[in-house]
Parts: structure tokens; sequence; C-alpha cells
């Protein structure tokens, strides 16, 4: 078992993803102490009362109250306290303070670059999740999203597809996982993260390091700065996972917040349809700007798939190979592409409405046909503003007699909507181009 060394002789580039660290903390504090002791104990009682790989108190097998998965690039991850971390394996094992932990670290012989970092991914899924030792005790429950540090090592290595223990996940605990890699399959690498401290001696023996952009360095300086730069380039990683987290759920947050607010604007244009003096000063600059791109919304209805509106993202392509929630407790990446097409369909649905209210009412005010009286209610200012707003259509041929309009609506009585409602827009159209010709003729004069 190693000692806590001083952080200038702690290798963090040593580290790899899917190495397993086992720690023996040494804390000062006697409250921390009595923790570990009774952690140490539990997982005794715990171990010789299952029912399964039960394990007598008496076997002799070396304890351990925690342990963390690597990462790579100078991390690990672990569910300790609260929550699922990432940090820099030196911050974890407090190496740079007077409670420097005592750790063993194995790596497993046959392990690829390319699984490693698969059970290193499917650890940090569990990113931010809460901390729940308690879960030891239930049944293993599939919503159940929190995670104690043997659980967490445990499930990445299963969802990687390399278990190590027939134990379930929530029921393996570190003392477990030890025993696992005493097997021939397991090397205990641990030596390779404490250096010998550099000998100020070498430096005179050994001359100084040409550093490209720095100069000349002694040996000693040498060896601190490549340290400095590794804990940097850890820290860079370190905030790069937060920031994708944080990313991921600000993200998600506005998806919801669109579909919310999509399906308010919705609600608003089926209720003007009908009661069109609903309309407001919130809703008729709305209106205004749909007219405004009229021919745009109209050569929608000749799209083949609503598909090609939606971009595709991380959030709802995933990995392009599982459809796996970027994160635990979060939608899987099918799921939240279906609800970015519903919510493109409901938007234009949403505009089909304001545009037939809006010519409706601009026919209201400039035709005596009794069919649009409701819409005489709306006040003078809003049809003139939607009538200003309106870009000049000549585009009737192209969806005349179009038997192919809106295939993209999966229900046939919302293709029926959609297509009564698109023929009344066109047929407003060429009322309102009649009255702009009529106009512009009367006020040319003879």
């Amino acid at each position: 078992m190693q000692p806590g060394p001083a952080l200038s002789n702690f290798q963090i580039g040593a580290i790899s993803a899917g190495d397993i660290v086992f720690v023996y903390p040494r804390p000062a504090r006697l409250r921390k102490l009595i923790v570990r002791f009774l952690n140490l104990v539990g997982q005794r009682i715990l171990a010789s009362l299952r029912k399964t790989d039960r394990l007598a108190l008496r076997m002799p097998v070396r304890s351990f109250s925690h342990v963390m998965l690597g990462v790579g690039g100078g991390l690990i991850i672990h569910a300790d306290g609260k929550t699922v971390a990432v940090e820099i394996v030196a911050d974890a094992l407090h190496q740079e303070t007077n409670e420097a932990a005592l750790f063993l670290v194995y790596r497993r012989r046959d392990i690829s670059p390319d699984l490693a970092n698969k059970i290193a991914k499917w650890a940090v899924r569990y990113y931010h999740q809460k901390y729940r030792f308690f879960s030891y005790f239930g049944e293993g429950a599939e919503g159940d999203t929190t995670q104690f540090c043997s659980r967490l090592v445990a499930h990445a290595y299963r969802a990687a597809g390399l278990p190590l223990a027939t134990l379930p996940d929530h029921r393996v605990l570190p003392l477990d996982l030890y025993r696992i890699c005493q097997s021939d399959s397991w090397t205990d690498i641990s030596a390779a993260f404490v250096q010998p401290a550099p000998d100020p001696a070498a430096d005179a023996q050994l001359g100084p390091i040409e550093i490209p952009g720095r100069g000349e360095m002694p040996l000693s300086a040498f060896i601190r700065h490549a340290d400095a730069l590794l804990r940097n380039a850890a820290r860079l990683n370190k905030e790069q996972i937060e920031l994708q987290y944080e990313t991921t759920r600000l993200l998600l947050e506005n998806e919801a917040l669109l579909a919310k607010f999509c399906a308010v604007q919705f609600d608003i244009s089926k209720k003007i349809r009908i009661a069109p003096d609903a309309i407001n000063d919130m809703v008729a600059p709305r209106i205004a700007r749909v007219l405004a791109q009229l021919d745009s919304l109209l050569a929608l209805s000749l799209l083949p798939d609503i598909e090609l509106l939606v971009t595709q993202s991380f959030l709802n392509t995933g990995d392009g190979q599982t459809d796996v929630p970027l994160y635990a407790g979060y939608l899987p990446p099918s799921a939240i592409h279906e609800m970015e097409v519903a919510r493109t369909i409901v938007t234009i649905y949403t505009y089909l409405f304001f545009a037939e209210t809006g010519l409706f009412t601009i026919l209201a005010h400039h035709t005596p046909h009794e069919k649009f009286e409701p819409f005489r209610a709306v006040k003078r200012e809003d049809p003139d503003s939607f009538l200003a707003a309106l870009q000049p259509f000549h585009n009737f041929s192209l969806y005349q007699n179009r038997p192919d309009t809106f295939a993209w609506v999966d229900l046939e009585t919302d293709r029926a909507t959609c297509r009564a409602t698109f023929a009344n827009i066109l047929a407003a159209l060429q009322v309102i181009e009649i009255l702009r010709n009529s106009q512009s003729r009367s006020t040319a004069g003879p």
C-alpha cells in the first residue's frame, strides 16, 4: 500500500481510464476516524450476512473504506459523501495535505483503450447523481440513479460489457472489488504513482535542460514545471466534464421551456381563431411577424419529411450507436428527438392559425363579407399592421391542386385541418391581391 507522498512526487498522469483505486483515508479528525472504522466493520458484517458470495468474518481480506474509478487525464470519478464527483486524483487522495490517504491502484491486464474509455464514460453518465448507500438494502430498482463508491465501479464495468462480480451492482462492496483485483487478470500499478523527489544535487551533474520558449531550466525545476503542466491539464479536463454536464442540463431545461412556450402559443392561436377579439398587443406583433414570412411558411407544406427541420445535436443523437441518456435520469436521445419533432410540428400549426387569423382580420376590415364578421371586433390598427407586414404573393400556381401537401403530418385528421387552413390562407391571399391591384389602379387614375 502506497503512503501518501508529497504532491511533487505524485504522478497524476499515471491514472488511466478503468483503473480501480482503493483508498484507506487517514483523517486527523476523530469523527472521520470513527466513520472509517464503522465503514470497515460494516462491510465485513454485510458481506457475512448476505445469501450469495458470503464472506466469513474471520476470512483475512485487506479492508478499504472507499474505492474510485480512473477516468484518465489525471482524473478519477467516485461516489462519496453527497454526490458522484470528478476530481484530480491527487486531490481525491488528499496528497497535498497532512491527511494523505493510503491507496492501491489496480489495472486490468487485458483491457483495451476503447473498452477502458467506455467504462469511464458509463461512470461519467452518473456525474452529479446523489450518493446513497441505503440502496444496498433495496432491490436495485431500474429507476434508482443513486450511487455509492463500489456500486458505481461495478456498474460502469458491467454496463461496458465486462462485469466484475456475480453480485448485483448495488450489493458490491469495496472489499468485493479488492478480492476480484487479486486475480491474475489484474496488476497492481500503485508504484507508478510515486516517484522519488528530484534531487537538487542532480542539477549540477546533469546540467540545465533547454525548454523551447523558456530558456534553460535545472532538472528539478523542469520536473516541477512538468508536474504543474499535468495538473493544469487535469484541471482543464475536470472543467470540461463539469461544463459539458452543465451545458447539457441547461439545454434540456431550454428544450422543456420551449415545449411549454410552443404549447401556450398553440393554445393562443386556437383561441383567437375562434374569438379574434382576444387579440392583444402581445399577440398582434407575432401575427405580423408570421405574415411577413408567409411565403416561407407556405413552402413547409411541400416538405417530404419534417425531420429536415430538426437540427442534429449531441442531445438528440447521442453517440450514434446506442440510445442511452447522456446522463442518468435524463431523456434518451430518441425521446429528445421526438420532442423536438413534435415541437416543430406544433410551431407550424401555430403559425398557420396565426396566418389564417391575420388574413381574415385584414379582409374583415376591407370587405363586407359576413364570413369575416367575428374579425371586425379587432381594433383597426392591428389589421393595418398585418397588411403592412404582408408581402405581395404570386406563387398560387405552386400550391393549387396539390395532393401531396403536408405529407409529414401523420394523423389524417390533423392533415385535413392543415390542408383546410392552408386553403383558407391561399383564398384570402388571392382576395387581398385583388384588392391591392384594384387600389393600385384606383390610385394611378386614368
